[in-house]
This record gives C-alpha cells, sequence and structure tokens, in this order.
C-alpha cells in the first residue's frame, strides 16, 4: 500500500509558487501508483496498481492526452505547465481517493486543459477562474452522453475545489460570512 502524503500549500507562496511544490511533492514523494512511476512519461502502465474484476489481463493506462485528441491513434500530450499538475492531480488524488474508473478524472482535466487553452495563452492551472471552469463544463456537454457529463462535472468541481483550498489558481476563494 502506498503511503499519501498531504500536500500543504506554504501561505508565503504565489499560486505558481505552490504549483511548483505540489508537482515536485508529488512527482519525488508519493509512491502512487508505484515508486517507480515513470512520472515524466505521457501514458502510465498502472496495471499493476489497478485491478479490475474480470480483466487479469488487460493492460490499465492513463493517457495524459488533449481532449481534440483522446481518440487518435497518436494522441497529443497536454501542454506544460498543465501536464505537469494533471500528473501529479491524478497520483495525489489517487492515494487520498481511489477509483478504479479513473476516466471521469482524467476526462476533467482534458476538458479543463481544452478550456484554458481556448483563451488563447499556454494552458496554465493557476489561470482557473469561473468563466474558465463555466467553459470546461460547457465542453463536457458538447462532447459527453449526459450520465457522463454528470460524473465528469463532479470531478470538474472536484479540481475546481482543490485549485482553490491549496492556492493553486490565482482567483481567491469566496470567504464565507
Amino acid at each position: 500500500m502506498s503511503e499519501v502524503i498531504l500536500f500543504r500549500p506554504k501561505a508565503e507562496l504565489d499560486a505558481a509558487g505552490n504549483l511548483a511544490g505540489f508537482v515536485e511533492s508529488c512527482r519525488n514523494d508519493l509512491t502512487v501508483f508505484g515508486a517507480d512511476l515513470p512520472f515524466d512519461e505521457n501514458i502510465w502502465d498502472v496495471s499493476n496498481s489497478i485491478s479490475l474484476k474480470g480483466c487479469r489481463n488487460k493492460r490499465i493506462r492513463i493517457v495524459f492526452s488533449t481532449l481534440g485528441t483522446v481518440n487518435a491513434a497518436s494522441p497529443s500530450p497536454m501542454v506544460e505547465p498543465f501536464l505537469g499538475f494533471a500528473k501529479a492531480y491524478m497520483r495525489y488524488m489517487h492515494g487520498l481517493r481511489p477509483t478504479v474508473g479513473f476516466g471521469p478524472r482524467l476526462t476533467a482535466l482534458r476538458v479543463l486543459e481544452a478550456a484554458l487553452s481556448e483563451q488563447g495563452n499556454i494552458p496554465n492551472p493557476i489561470r482557473t477562474d469561473a468563466h474558465v471552469l463555466n467553459r470546461a463544463a460547457q465542453l463536457t456537454d458538447e462532447h459527453y452522453t449526459k450520465a457522463a457529463a454528470y460524473r465528469i462535472g463532479g470531478q470538474l468541481e472536484m479540481v475546481a475545489t482543490f485549485l482553490s483550498e491549496n492556492r493553486l489558481s490565482t482567483v481567491e476563494r469566496n470567504q464565507r460570512k
């Protein structure tokens, strides 16, 4: 069983500094999906970490591809710095909330990266705001069935909450009165 290490953002760092710390911590300190996980690869074989009932010999891979190329023969990888965040988030969240159906979690990251890319800048998770999240929800609705969009939307909400609570976005969370 892998040890889960909780990420603690540093108040003195900005969103970019906390993001860099999060990615480095997940790359170097976590052992979720195995201590020898090739973190820098764009396709992770996690077959030894996740077992699906009835699929003993099936390889389980996490492919960090863009939304537009997910079904292509040679999918294009997400773009940095979003790619590093996506890898760190998948590893971290699998340690906290393991799931065998990681598709909606990965798809939520893909639609978020696509929404950030539409802004004309390099997709950076620290730029996530309400407009980007709304666009990501629209992309989900455009590309997936209602049932799948519901599951992806729940994961998208988790990503948004994670970014906000861990000071990984430049948009501050509204304080409750």
